[in-house]
């Protein structure tokens, strides 16, 4: 989310945008471009803080819940959270950089409805007399949301390649992996929440859409740079963070091992012959059983192949209707 700086000086203080251009030292016309959404270059951006008193702000944040309190109780609250949450095995964006990863996720939450005002509710602790934890339909919203995001930006920091060419789109998918987490709530604590099941599922499309966007360049930049692949990056959508979690403890269970330096198509070569080889155990094992006990394996598997020759394989092979003395078949 961006705060409109000049609606944001408007509201907040008596100013009008005749007297931001004074101010300033710019147009009315050019104040007005900026209210309507043109980008502000950043040395105005913070002239334009400082008119308003919030040069040590993030407006973000003011303009979600109100006050620079309001937002560090909010900040203070998710990081509680986070530290609170049953998957929240790694450290990950929400906890190294609360301040700008817990306003995306409250904005996301405000985006489908979740009424995000004021300052944050009250921590949840661990109540002896009821041997539970004090959660309310809210906390359990914020902990399912980031029992979500955790294993998709563990997802991130373990399975995306580490490249310089790729950073761009590489930070991207971290943030993404925000608003991802959404999709996996449950609707029934979306509906306890008053969350818009309408706006819910406009919001999981548009960023699903957002998401394979930043896939299909991650790809595309990959082969460019002739970077190898490892795995499905598509699996970062396509798969539950919790079957992503399983995977990612396999891996590290597992470690490393020669196949980690094959690329992804290799591996799914070598995956395919692999099984092919079980299937074709299996196959002589049920041959081994099916052909008298009497002959050895290697004549009982001789004669099965001259049955499969001599009553399948040669009669397909002669041709319908009248031969040519001439030819054979064969």
């Amino acid at each position: 989310m961006n705060t409109n700086l000049i609606e944001y000086i408007i509201e907040k203080t008596e100013l009008k945008q005749k007297d931001i251009a004074e101010k300033l030292g710019v147009s009315t016309a050019q104040v007005s471009k900026w209210k309507s959404g043109e980008s502000i270059p950043v040395a105005r951006q913070l002239e334009l803080q400082f008119l308003c008193g919030a040069i040590d702000v993030d407006l973000d944040w003011i303009q979600l819940v109100g006050t620079k309190e309001n937002a560090e109780s909010w900040i203070a609250y998710l990081v509680h959270m986070t530290s609170l949450a049953s998957e929240a095995g790694e450290t990950n964006l929400l906890s190294d950089m609360p301040e700008v990863y817990g306003k995306y996720l409250l904005n996301n939450l405000s985006m489908i409805g979740v009424e995000i005002k004021g300052q944050a509710p009250a921590q949840p602790f661990y109540d002896e007399e009821i041997e539970d934890m004090t959660y309310t339909d809210f906390d359990r919203l914020i902990d399912a949301y980031l029992n979500n995001y955790t294993p998709l930006a563990q997802w991130c920091e373990h399975c995306l390649p580490y490249n310089e060419e790729l950073a761009d789109v590489t930070t991207g998918m971290h943030s993404t992996a925000v608003d991802l987490a959404v999709k996996y709530i449950d609707d029934e604590l979306l509906e306890k929440n008053g969350v818009d099941l309408a706006k819910f599922r406009s919001f999981v499309q548009q960023t699903d859409l957002e998401a394979r966007k930043d896939i299909s360049e991650l790809c595309s930049e990959m082969i460019t740079f002739n970077i190898p692949f490892r795995r499905d990056y598509f699996e970062f959508i396509n798969v539950h963070p919790l079957e992503l979690e399983d995977s990612i403890m396999v891996d590290l269970i597992v470690g490393n091992s020669v196949d980690d330096f094959l690329s992804y198509g290799e591996r799914k070569i070598l995956q395919e012959n692999q099984l092919t080889n079980k299937l074709l155990i299996n196959l002589h094992e049920k041959l081994e059983l099916s052909l008298p006990v009497e002959e050895d394996s290697d004549q009982r598997v001789r004669h099965f192949m001259d049955d499969i020759l001599g009553d399948i394989i040669l009669p397909a092979m002669v041709p319908k209707g009248p031969v040519d003395d001439n030819t054979t078949p064969f």
